[in-house]
C-alpha cells in the first residue's frame, strides 16, 4: 500500500503549511484555491505524496478530545533522520510531545502544529521487517 494523499480540514492553511515545510524542506505547494463550497484548499507535498488541506470561510475549532472521540489522532512520516526533524521543528518553535519511542527497530517523535494537529516523524533503523515492527 502507498498512500498518495491524505485529507485533512485545518483552522490555519497558513499554520499548518508552514509546520510540513519545517518537517519536509523539499515538499511545495502543488496547487491551491477556493472550494466550490466556500473556504479553501491546498495541496502541500512531492510529486507522488501530498496532504490536501481544506480550510473553511470561517474556521472553527473542534471539540472533539485526540485518543478518546472518533477521528484520526495523528498522521505518521517515514523519515530518513527523525533527529534533523526534531531539530528543524524546535528551531520553528514546535514543542514535541513524549508519546515517542525509541527502540532497536525505530525511533518515533511526535510535535502538535499550530491548528492542534499530531504528526509522528519515524525512522527506522534496520531493513530486517521483524526489528521493524517489534513492538516491545
Amino acid at each position: 500500500m502507498n498512500l498518495e494523499h491524505a485529507n485533512i480540514t485545518v483552522n490555519s492553511i497558513d499554520a499548518a503549511t508552514r509546520f510540513l515545510q519545517i518537517a519536509f524542506p523539499e515538499v511545495k505547494v502543488r496547487g491551491e484555491g477556493p472550494r466550490q463550497q466556500g473556504g479553501f484548499w491546498r495541496h502541500i507535498g512531492t510529486e507522488n505524496h501530498y496532504i490536501a488541506l481544506q480550510q473553511e470561510e470561517t474556521p472553527t475549532d473542534s471539540n472533539r478530545t485526540v485518543y478518546v472521540d472518533n477521528g484520526i489522532n495523528h498522521i505518521g512520516f517515514v523519515v530518513a533522520n527523525v533527529e534533523a526533524v526534531r531539530q528543524r521543528l524546535e528551531n520553528g518553535g514546535y514543542k514535541g510531545n513524549a508519546m515517542g519511542v525509541e527502540e532497536t527497530g525505530r525511533t518515533s517523535i511526535y510535535f502538535y502544529d499550530d491548528t492542534g494537529i499530531e504528526w509522528e516523524f519515524v525512522q527506522y533503523h534496520s531493513d530486517d521487517i521483524a526489528i521493524k515492527n517489534s513492538y516491545k
